[in-house]
């Protein structure tokens, strides 16, 4: 689901509700369309997506703007993830990253365990980490 005011992106989120009603303006249509080309595999562009994280702390907008930086199909852990950002909190790398309001978008998803085990995810559906990273490493 994608909520998106006139100004930003407010969220993108996996939902298996399908009572929702939904109303698109040209930002989400935008969000859609890019949604679509990551998931088609094709070339997308989701850095010209504004996006609004100012009602999160300081340190939780650094962790997710970090990911920007995550190439596609590139996993890092959450200890890598704070040492980018010049900390050592990386418990706290993880308690921000279930606060991103934008799945996918704020690829959170490439950041797992330093045992390369998948780690958590915020979503209701079952295996979406597991299903973005397999997604990713089979386009290349």
């Amino acid at each position: 689901m994608i909520k998106a005011s006139k100004k930003a992106l407010i969220s993108v989120d996996f939902t298996l509700d399908d009572e929702i009603d939904f109303y698109e303006n040209d930002l989400s249509k935008s969000a859609k369309n890019e949604l679509l080309k990551y998931f088609c595999k094709k070339d997308f562009n989701f850095f010209n997506l504004p996006l609004d994280l100012s009602h999160l702390s300081i340190f939780t907008q650094n962790v997710l703007l970090e990911l920007k930086n995550i190439n596609y199909a590139e996993l890092i852990s959450y200890k890598e993830l704070a040492q980018r950002l010049n900390s050592k909190a990386y418990r706290a790398v993880g308690t921000a990253l279930s606060k991103n309001p934008y799945l996918i978008i704020l690829p959170c998803h490439r950041v797992i365990k330093s045992n390369m085990q998948i780690g958590n995810f915020t979503s209701n559906v079952k295996n979406a980490k597991e299903f973005l990273i397999n997604l990713e490493k089979a386009k290349l």
